[in-house]
């Protein structure tokens, strides 16, 4: 982080928290930009059913149970009637 100096004359103590409290936030935004891009790229991902299901401790079986009942969207190949799973809807489930 470049030190920039800050002059604080005729300040209110609200104006100095506020510009102090900017880049504070700016720079954690810096920091925080490789790993903000790896989850998005992660909220796209999908999972196969006998990963899923490993995750969550069930049977392949469970899986497609799930799917019936609605707590889990298929995904499917194109051409296929191989379904895939949403990372981020089996890593909400691991919450329940």
């Amino acid at each position: 982080m470049k030190n920039e100096m800050l002059l604080v004359q005729q300040m209110t103590g609200e104006q100095l928290i506020s510009t102090i409290r900017l880049a504070v936030e700016n720079a954690i935004e810096k920091k925080l930009a490789p790993v903000i891009s790896v989850l998005k790229k992660l909220e796209n991902a999908t999972i196969e059913r006998k990963e899923a299901a490993e995750m969550l401790g069930i049977s392949p079986m469970t899986i497609s149970n799930y799917v019936t009942c609605g707590k889990l969207s298929p995904i499917f190949t194109k051409g296929s009637s191989h379904m895939k799973y949403k990372l981020s809807e089996v890593l909400a489930l691991l919450k329940e």
